[in-house]
């Protein structure tokens, strides 16, 4: 498990380490309230990948897609599934072959997908406030379903 603490001026710093771990294991679950910084955590890191397209929250699109112009990168699928009610909306989005095509997702809000993830170990990211001056805490963890 990694923890680090960061605001908007330091968000690069943990770039790095972070990818190393998303690269392992291309499916990462984003959780935390509401404006902890989950769509800011996958601009920030898009950004360190040198991803051209513009990252925003897909609260409405619920599925946006980076397209990285480098070759041998793969695009990023970026989920937010909060507005999502059950499976069955879950596979009208094509849930299964985004997370199965191996490209890197990110997922907000992901309790309802935990019935379609690999049974290989996914990263869960946990976002929270923390201290004075827009501070965030990140902790990851790993888990086999």
């Amino acid at each position: 498990m990694a923890e680090f603490i960061y605001t908007l001026e330091t968000i690069q710093t943990i770039c790095e380490p972070l990818w190393t771990l998303i690269e392992e294991h291309r499916i990462v679950l984003l959780n935390g309230q509401m404006g902890a910084g989950k769509t800011t955590l996958v601009k920030y890191l898009c950004a360190y990948k040198n991803i051209t397209s513009l990252v925003n929250s897909p609260t409405f699109s619920i599925v946006n897609e980076y397209v990285s112009e480098q070759k041998n990168t793969t695009n990023i699928f970026h989920l937010d599934l909060y507005r999502l009610k059950n499976e069955n909306e879950l596979f009208e989005i094509g849930i299964t072959e985004i997370i199965n095509n191996g490209a890197i997702c990110f997922i907000e809000w992901p309790h309802l997908a935990k019935n379609f993830l690999p049974q290989k170990p996914t990263l869960h990211v946990q976002i929270g406030l923390y201290g004075q001056h827009d501070e965030r805490i990140l902790q990851t963890s790993f888990t086999s379903l």
